[in-house]
């Protein structure tokens, strides 16, 4: 699916896609990524949604829930929603430490 395709969705879409993760810990993590690529709060002077649905359950992350998450899983639940691999490979990327 394409980018501007996702950003279109609205939050009952993505809270219907969000459901296929078993994992509530991977549904968070996805969940935030979902917030910050399609809808966070910095992107609403832009004419992005505001996505209150997902902010509630992007509320629930704690760092240590990082620990539970494997780049492949992630990649795949990213794709389960409907993100392309190349987009869920690149942003199931844990962040380089310097």
């Amino acid at each position: 699916m394409k980018t501007a395709l996702l950003q279109k969705r609205t939050d009952k879409i993505w809270l219907k896609q969000l459901d296929k993760i078993d994992n509530n810990i991977m549904r968070i993590k996805v969940a935030c990524i979902v917030f910050w690529d399609f809808g966070g709060h910095f992107r609403m002077k832009k004419g992005y949604p505001k996505r209150p649905e997902i902010k509630k359950i992007t509320r629930q992350y704690y760092p240590y829930m990082e620990n539970y998450i494997e780049e492949d899983e992630l990649r795949d639940a990213l794709m389960l929603v409907g993100y392309k691999k190349n987009l869920a490979e690149m942003r199931s990327k844990k962040p380089k430490k310097h």
